[in-house]
């Protein structure tokens, strides 16, 4: 014999079905709740798959900001170097347009004393 709901079938007896009705009815309502039983147990396990997938995206995402993070201290860190290096060749050739500036003072200050004595001899 079918599972039936033994409740509901006396009950649809006692309303006046023959008992072959209600007994059909009964084993018809169990077949759903059975059907109910498994579309409850196909969500759960949906559900725990759905949770798994998103601590895995989770866990991904995780990962990528730290990796992410970490590239960019190393890229501050390359920055700042770049920064160091770059101030101390700007110093180097400021000190370099200096000592240029003094070379061409004194040969100006040279050729103005050649063109004076050129002159007053």
């Amino acid at each position: 014999m079918a599972l039936q709901l033994g409740a509901l079938r006396d009950a649809l007896v006692d309303a006046g079905a023959t008992p072959e009705k209600a007994a059909r009815a009964a084993e018809e309502l169990a077949g759903y709740e059975r059907e109910f039983a498994d579309v409850r147990g196909e969500l759960n396990t949906l559900r725990g798959e759905v949770r798994a997938g998103f601590a895995e995206v989770r866990a991904e995402f995780a990962s990528v900001r730290a990796e992410f993070a970490s590239v960019r201290r190393e890229f501050k860190a390359e920055l700042a170097e770049a920064r160091s290096e770059f101030k101390a060749e700007l110093a180097d050739v400021r000190s370099d347009i200096k000592l240029l500036k003094a070379m061409n003072a004194v040969s100006i200050t040279i050729g103005l004393a050649v063109l004076v004595k050129l002159f007053i001899h």
